[in-house]
């Protein structure tokens, strides 16, 4: 009776408004939620704009490092990351610099990028829903903490949705007269996607579904002035093999498309093997705990409203479909995984919402419930949370440069070999400019628990550096790969290695540093480092 009730008097009250009253009450709404979301923005930029370079970001800056130094990816770099990933960091690395605020302008850059498409893709329906949708991913990027910066899923999402953006620009546009715009605007969307791919191949199945998608629907609603829709397909697919034509030239400038096909052939399975999380994880936790409301009232309202049937809605749910399959067939479950599936069911979210709030009912309730819930408790949780992030604290790196100076710094160029994976090693090297001995990025393939033909070969290629051209110094971290655990036991698994660097290398430090470490939401002990040196 209650419900009955409440539902009559919504419908009466709104019958009463006239669409003018309705209108200005709704943006009267959204003005106010889009001032405390652009207040949570502006102290996370303030907050965090002096972050440092720290976690994977520090990796692929030393792979380009080493690259100017006449390393060559796949052939003397070891690494299972694709070729874009390289040529957009290089030219992050010359567009903003090589230093931790460059990183972070173009990490706030691409936010701001994700920020213009997502606006463009919801702007027939409703400018906030772009704004409430950008506003908490950037939040929510913010949240998942100091070494999540400008990760390649970040990047690959942001491809992804100005890609959607140029894509619905085409489609809304379809009956227009020049098609040439329309055609730049599929070139530009499957160029956008093709980067995409270059980065995270998990991208190619996306581009043909949805192009496969626009076939459909333009031969459902085949209108005689449309442009063709071959003409349109055609030029989406040109512009999405640029992006591979030009990483293959670079594998061919660098001599290393032999050696990139045996690391796809070879570590990126064995690298995919690595760590892998049960099903039922994802099953649980596809979608983080503090999306779960926002994520069941979108479904409820997108059911009411049958918003499948629309042709642009349809194409987000198929992106946010494909975002839990990438994050599924990854399979480590990292915060960054979730980005792709994350920006579409905001956008979805949003644009849901949004439209609720011209319904009567609980349709109308529900949307306000949406919004509110995002812009008034997620958006200042993960402000607040981000905020309190110890992104000072860089002791582990501080304490080996410390080492490293004292054994020569700049004469070490060339000498020295990390075996570490992300505790901070590498970093410190690219910190101090410098080169490693061998091309050999992380320790994790060396001693992983999983066994392999891929971990025999990787054990066999270090193993022939280093007989080679002996390091002078070997900096080995207590990180354990795939492990919450920490220690130097880790060298059993290679006894090989273990009996060589007792037989010719003596030990000149071992240090732990003592604050913990509060990146993210939780905090973890701190790594530590042991120093060898050749006798």
């Amino acid at each position: 009776m209650h419900r009955t009730r409440l539902g009559a008097w919504t419908r009466t009250t709104l019958s009463r408004m006239t669409p003018a009253t309705r209108f200005k009450r709704a943006l009267s709404f959204k003005s106010i939620l889009s001032y405390v979301l652009l207040t949570c923005v502006a102290f996370f930029v303030v907050g965090t704009i002096h972050w440092p370079l720290v976690g994977d970001a520090s990796l692929m800056h030393y792979v380009v490092f080493l690259m100017q130094h006449g390393m060559a990816p796949y052939r003397d770099i070891v690494d299972m990351n694709m070729p874009g990933s390289y040529l957009v960091e290089w030219a992050q690395m010359r567009v903003f610099g090589p230093g931790a605020m460059g990183l972070r302008l173009f990490d706030l850059s691409l936010m701001g990028v994700a920020a213009l498409a997502m606006v463009a893709i919801t702007w027939p329906q409703d400018w906030f829903a772009g704004v409430y949708a950008a506003a908490l991913l950037l939040l929510i990027h913010g949240r998942d903490g100091v070494d999540q910066m400008a990760e390649r899923d970040l990047t690959m999402t942001v491809l992804l949705l100005v890609g959607y953006a140029f894509l619905f620009h085409a489609l809304r546009r379809q009956t227009e007269n020049p098609p040439r715009s329309l055609l730049w605007a599929m070139a530009l969307s499957g160029a956008c996607f093709g980067i995409a791919a270059t980065l995270k191949p998990t991208v190619v199945p996306l581009e043909f579904v949805l192009l496969a998608l626009l076939a459909w629907q333009s031969n459902k609603n085949r209108q005689p002035r449309s442009t063709s829709v071959a003409a349109l397909i055609g030029s989406s697919l040109s512009g999405f093999a640029i992006p591979f034509a030009i990483a293959l030239f670079f594998l061919a400038r660098e001599h290393a498309l032999h050696a990139f096909w045996s690391i796809l052939t070879g570590l990126v399975p064995y690298h995919a093997s690595i760590g892998r999380l049960p099903i039922r994880y994802f099953l649980r936790y596809s979608i983080r705990p503090g999306f779960s409301p926002l994520a069941v009232l979108c479904a409820g309202i997108a059911a009411a409203r049958k918003d499948w049937r629309n042709n642009e809605s349809l194409a987000l749910w198929i992106g946010f479909a494909f975002g839990l399959l990438s994050l599924v067939a990854q399979g480590k479950g990292y915060p960054y995984h979730r980005y792709p599936s994350e920006a579409f069911l905001l956008l979805l979210a949003g644009l849901n919402f949004t439209a609720a709030l011209q319904r009567p009912g609980l349709l109308r309730v529900a949307g306000m419930l949406g919004l509110c819930f995002g812009v008034l408790l997620l958006a200042p949780v993960s402000t607040a949370k981000t905020l309190h992030y110890d992104w000072k604290n860089q002791e582990f790196i501080t304490l080996l440069q410390g080492d490293l100076n004292a054994l020569g710094s700049a004469n070490l160029s060339g000498r020295v070999q990390c075996l570490d994976t992300t505790a901070g090693c590498i970093n410190t090297l690219y910190q101090m400019r410098l080169v490693q001995d061998t091309g050999f990025l992380y320790d994790c393939y060396f001693f992983a628990p999983q066994p392999s033909p891929a971990q025999a070969q990787l054990r066999e290629q270090f193993w022939s550096a280093i007989q080679s051209k002996p390091p002078e110094v070997f900096v080995i971290t207590n990180q354990m790969c795939v492990s919450p655990a920490s220690g130097y036991g880790k060298l059993d698994a290679w006894p090989q290695f273990q009996h060589y660097l007792d037989a010719n290398y003596s030990l000149y430090a071992q240090r732990t540093a003592t604050r913990p470490v509060r990146w993210w939401s939780h905090p973890r002990p701190p790594f530590g480092y042991r120093i060898y040196m050749r006798k």
